[in-house]
């Protein structure tokens, strides 16, 4: 596991210009950023450039959450670590109201391949881009995906329901009733759905897991393609290589995701590189209030979105969608971000492709003799 991140790693710091790594004091990204460092060490003299690990946080804020897991994590570096002294650089990104959720939406994104996941964060995204560039960063490594591989989730219990020996069901029972705890619900709804779902026949946890993987890695294009168009940076996430997954995915389920256990396989893998203050966190950041901070700042901006793309083509209901809006903005219950930022990035996705300059390709008149290899008989725009 560790060798394939590395390598992936040490790709991203061979460009020979400055590359940063996102440190938000959680492992997927702050164990990228340490082996980004332990990557420059070796070529530090060729390169010129420390590996820049970048922390975003509230402005105002000092101290605290994620700010202070990062910190522990760059200090570790640069005293515990011999020789990542030089080749690590801590660089704060401080965000205010500027940067909320679902600003600038319709200004900042362009177009791309496909709506992208970090459209309503954009101008936050934006912001931290602008900074690299700035420091001539040329190179941005990320954890995305980190999550979804190696996050831990009660999908392999199926796969033990579905294995008929004794020391697979007495693990089916104790993990059940380690996630029925964690949860605070009875373990009997987890039993029955893992066994009905193991009597269904239903893909495994890993080929589930498989699937999840491809479309983050897919859609994460849509992402690297808005770094490299607002700032030239080219995006890298080695959570998403299929080297990584299979590695992740070698370790059974109940081994990799089990109840109380976060990201066993990461902590190991990245023993030595993360100081223990880090490696025994059991919280993570949460933006939640900031979704809703952004959606009631934005929203006469989002509510004239609705009647535009999507609408035209009648796959969304107007009103419908407006008063969702308005009562997610005041806090009504049962309405996720889930049904309102797919919904909003896609209008915005298109929006922009109809914005960008057309592409135009030549054909000919049927009086005209065709082009060289043109089989066409008209001029189109698309």
């Amino acid at each position: 596991m560790q060798g394939a991140v590395a390598e992936i790693a040490a790709g991203a710091s061979s460009t020979g210009h400055a590359v940063a790594a996102d440190c938000s004091g959680g492992m997927d990204s702050t164990s990228l950023a340490m082996l980004l460092a332990q990557c420059r060490t070796a070529r530090a003299e060729d390169l010129g450039h420390a590996a820049v690990a970048v922390t975003v946080h509230p402005a105002g804020t000092t101290a605290g959450g994620d700010l202070d897991y990062a910190r522990a994590a760059v200090a570790y570096a640069r005293t515990g670590l011999a020789g990542l002294a030089r080749t690590v650089e801590h660089l704060l990104c401080p965000l205010d109201d500027r940067h909320l959720p679902y600003g600038r939406i319709g200004e900042l994104v362009p177009a791309t391949d496909e709506p992208a996941p970090s459209t309503v964060a954009i101008a936050r995204f934006d912001a931290e881009l602008a900074l690299l560039a700035g420091r001539g960063v040329g190179d941005l490594v990320t954890g995305d995906g980190g999550d979804t591989l190696l996050g831990p989730q009660p999908g392999y219990l199926p796969d033990l329901a579905a294995t008929r020996t004794l020391h697979s069901q007495a693990l089916l029972l104790r993990h059940a009733l380690g996630w029925a705890r964690l949860r605070r619900t009875a373990v009997w709804p987890l039993l029955a759905g893992a066994r009905a779902a193991a009597a269904r026949g239903e893909p495994g946890e890993a080929a589930r897991t498989r699937t999840a993987m491809r479309v983050v890695a897919r859609t994460a294009r849509a992402d690297a393609q808005i770094t490299e168009q607002l700032h030239g940076i080219t995006l890298h996430n080695p959570f998403t290589d299929a080297s990584v997954v299979e590695a992740a995915l070698a370790v059974p389920g109940p081994l990799r995701a089990a109840p109380g256990d976060y990201k066993p396989v990461l902590r190991q893998a990245m023993a030595g590189l993360l100081p223990e203050t880090v490696t025994a966190r059991r919280t993570k950041g949460d933006f939640t209030p900031d979704q809703y901070r952004g959606l009631r700042t934005h929203l006469q901006a989002l509510t004239g979105l609705v009647d535009g793309e999507l609408a035209a083509r009648g796959l969304i209901d107007p009103a419908h969608y407006r008063a969702l809006l308005t009562r997610a903005a005041a806090g009504a219950p049962g309405i996720g971000f889930h049904q309102l930022n797919p919904v909003l990035a896609t209008e915005v996705w298109l929006r922009a492709l109809h914005q960008r300059p057309a592409a135009a390709r030549w054909t000919t008149t049927d009086e005209d003799p065709p082009p060289a290899g043109s089989t066409n008989s008209r001029w189109e725009v698309f």
